[in-house]
Formats: C-alpha cells, sequence, structure tokens
C-alpha cells in the first residue's frame, strides 16, 4: 500500500491553528484512494510503516491524542494502543521495539513499546529533544538536543530500550558572553550553540545484530498499551508529570528554562577544571545607550500624546461654549417676544403669542442655567 499525507495550513472549520491534515491508502495500481483521515479526526502528528511488517502507525487529533495502529494491505484500524501527548514515532530496525516520542511543543515523554506483544516496556522522560532515533542494534536509543532549533542546552543522551539512561553528554560553553552584539548593522543575539547534528554511525561490513526479545521485567507484568499521562518519571531527574502545568508538566519547557524555573544542563566536565559556573557578562555600552535612547523616545512620544489630549479637550470646551452662547441668544430672543406679547391687547394675541407666553418660565429658567454656564 501506499499512504499520501495532504496538509493545508488553513483550518476552515476552526478547530485548528495548525491547519488541517487528510491521510490517504491506495494500492500502486488503484486509482482511487481510501480516505484514512480527515479534519474530522483533527491533526496527523506522525505516521511510520513498520520496517517488517505491512502495517503502519499514526499519531492523530489535538493532545493528548491517539496512537493508532493500521494494516497495511487495506488500512484498516487494527489497534489503539491509546491517547498520550505524543507527536513522534520512531521503529527500531527489526519493527520490534517502537518509540512514541511528545516532542518540539510538548514536555518530551517518550515510550518504549514492545509492538510483538503490545506491551509498554518503559516510560522516560526526554526533554527539549530535537532528533532521536533507535540504533542498528535495536536496543540502544539516541536523543539529542541540537541547533539550530536549540541554542541553548545543547547534549546527546544515550537511552536502553528498557528506560535506563546510560550516559548523557552536555555542551555547555563555560563562560556565557554578553546577550548581543553590534555588527555596525544592529543588534545580533549571541548564540551559544555547540551541538548541530547527532546520528548514528552505518553499520558496515560483515557485522551484524540479531533481533531479539525484550528482557523479562525483574517484577510484575508490563500493561497493555500505552500509560495515562498521569506519572512519567524523568531519566535525567526531572520531577513527575504534572496535568495541567507546573515547570516539569505539560507547559513549554524551553521558556521554562530560560526563565529559570527549571534547571538548564549543568557543566560538563570537559569544559573546565574551575568550580565556578557560568557567569552573565553586564550590558555593554552601547546596549545602554540604546536603552537610554528608547527611554527617551518613549517619554518624547508619551509627552506628545499628552499634550494632543489637551488640545482636543480645549476644542471641545470651546465647542460646548460656543453652542450655549448661540441657545442663550435665541432663547433671550423668544422672551423679547413675549414682552412685546404682553403689551398688545387681549383681542390683539394670536394664538403664537399664547403659545410662547405659556413657555415663559420654562425660558427664563434656561436662561439663568445657560449664562452660568457661559459665565464659568
Amino acid at each position: 500500500g501506499l499512504l499520501i499525507l495532504a496538509t493545508s495550513d488553513v483550518d476552515e472549520t476552526g478547530n485548528s491553528y495548525f491547519g488541517t491534515s487528510y491521510l490517504y491508502w491506495m494500492k500502486p495500481d488503484s486509482k482511487a484512494p481510501v480516505a484514512v483521515y480527515g479534519a474530522k479526526e483533527g491533526q496527523v502528528q506522525d505516521i511510520a510503516w513498520s520496517p517488517t511488517a505491512n502495517e503502519f502507525i499514526a499519531i492523530v487529533g489535538a493532545p493528548p491524542s491517539t496512537v493508532a495502529l493500521h494494516d497495511g494491505k487495506t488500512s484498516k484500524l487494527t489497534n489503539t494502543l491509546g491517547k498520550a501527548r505524543r507527536n513522534t514515532l520512531k521503529w527500531n530496525p527489526f519493527g520490534k521495539f517502537l518509540g512514541i516520542g511528545g516532542f518540539g511543543t510538548l514536555a518530551g515523554d517518550l515510550d518504549f513499546y514492545d509492538r510483538s506483544k503490545d506491551e509498554c516496556i518503559a516510560s522516560l522522560r526526554a526533554p527539549l529533544t530535537v532528533g532521536c532515533e533507535f540504533g542498528p542494534d535495536g536496543r540502544h536509543f539516541l536523543a539529542c538536543t541540537v541547533a539550530p532549533r536549540m541554542n541553548e542546552g545543547n547534549q546527546i543522551s544515550m537511552y536502553k530500550y528498557t528506560g535506563e539512561l546510560l550516559f548523557k553528554i552536555d555542551y555547555v560553553p563555560e563562560v556565557i558572553e554578553g546577550r548581543h552584539e553590534d555588527t555596525g548593522a544592529g543588534a545580533r543575539t549571541k548564540t551559544q550553540a555547540l551541538l548541530f547534528a547527532a546520528s548514528w554511525r552505518p553499520v558496515g561490513g560483515s557485522r551484524k545484530y540479531e533481533d531479539r526479545a525484550a528482557s523479562p521485567p525483574k517484577s510484575g507484568k508490563r500493561k497493555k498499551g500505552l500509560p495515562e499521562a498521569t506519572a512519567v518519571p524523568s531519566a535525567s531527574g526531572a520531577g513527575a508529570y504534572r496535568a495541567g502545568g507546573g515547570a516539569a508538566g505539560g507547559m513549554n519547557l524551553v521558556a521554562a528554562m530560560m526563565r529559570g524555573e527549571i534547571q538548564a544542563a549543568e557543566r560538563p566536565a570537559w569544559t573546565s577544571s574551575s568550580e565556578q559556573g557560568p557567569t552573565t557578562a553586564p550590558m555593554e555600552e552601547w546596549e545602554v545607550k540604546k536603552l537610554m535612547r528608547e527611554a527617551e523616545k518613549a517619554a518624547a512620544a508619551k509627552a506628545k500624546e499628552e499634550e494632543a489630549a489637551a488640545l482636543q479637550a480645549r476644542k471641545d470646551t470651546e465647542k460646548a461654549e460656543l453652542k450655549d452662547e448661540r441657545q442663550l441668544k435665541k432663547l433671550k430672543a423668544q422672551l423679547e417676544e413675549i414682552e412685546k406679547a404682553k403689551d398688545k391687547d387681549w383681542d390683539e394675541l394670536t394664538e403664537e403669542d399664547e403659545a410662547l407666553m405659556e413657555e415663559e418660565v420654562d425660558i427664563r429658567a434656561k436662561i439663568k442655567e445657560l449664562e452660568k454656564r457661559v459665565r464659568a
């Protein structure tokens, strides 16, 4: 079978900020593809064919996403491993073990799954992982944090399929230099990146590895399917997973590390024999001057806004006063008409004169109020 993944940056349903995706399956000699997943199911986070069996696995939907196994001959759903905050799939070369991780904007939880028994072998946390891959022996798993995706906290971690962290190499500068440098064309953030790629060395020659079953657990039985996202331990010693937040939970670990809410990588032994930790350089003179210029601009802009507001207020007051003066003049003219009507004999009064005279009290009250406002 052939899998076709179509994606769009726009989600017309409005359910996802990341757009929509459609997964199709078809035979090479067929003209009609079969829809496996569409906009209704949500984003297809990752898909991976088994390297040894005619089957594929997919992670679908918003986190916690569904991890589903499909028959490669028909595309039919054969098993659902569970729902978890995962977006990455990595088979080992023999199609026996599967790494199911949640990296990028997720917390870094990682499960090692035994496909032959449909059991979860181990669960751990590998935070800030950018790249990962099973080794050619199918029993060791490399996870790394590399630039340019991550310019700080570069590292290589090696895990066993049973979840143990075998070793970790941190790449940390001995001294953290000034945060910016002036290149003449403006400020540029200095990078602390030291590691840009990490991968397994290809196996050549006559050396070959055998596919071996997972060792039985030391105690108890392994659980079928994926574990619930409630308490995933960290192989590096970080706290347990806390659904809904926490510096070691589902929040953005990159931002948490930058804010100092969680510990960044320690200094490697090979960088220096000194016990002094990384130090942050003081701001350079051009940085101080830049901040002063920005503060002056902000103060000038605020003063300009206040001056414009005061000018508008004066205009509004003058406009209101002019309106009151015009109204006062009109009312006084009506009062003069009333006085003239009073001088007429009773048989000379018209209906308009009588109606105007009835409004005399109201007109005098309005004149009194307007005169107070105009004098003020």
